[in-house]
């Protein structure tokens, strides 16, 4: 299994959750089970990984990480 994905500059932190939930689970669906995380802080849905390597990342010199949280979802 793969521990990183290389994907475009220009794609979002949704675009990545959907790509993560259809490996995972089978289901892109699932992909609000899913929380992206940088420097601590839940990434917004729109942002692209440019605008996030330009906003929380700048004058960094190590590489950048993200994470990846799973939530649990009650189903009633």
């Amino acid at each position: 299994d793969k521990k990183f994905i290389l994907c475009s500059c220009h794609s979002t932190i949704n675009h990545i959750k959907k790509y993560v939930a259809q490996k995972i689970y089978s289901n892109q669906d699932r992909y609000k089970e899913l929380d992206i995380v940088c420097n601590e802080e839940i990434l917004g849905k729109d942002h692209t990984l440019k605008f996030i390597c330009v906003t929380k990342w700048k004058n960094k010199v190590e590489n950048l990480i993200l994470k990846i949280l799973f939530k649990k979802i009650n189903v009633n």
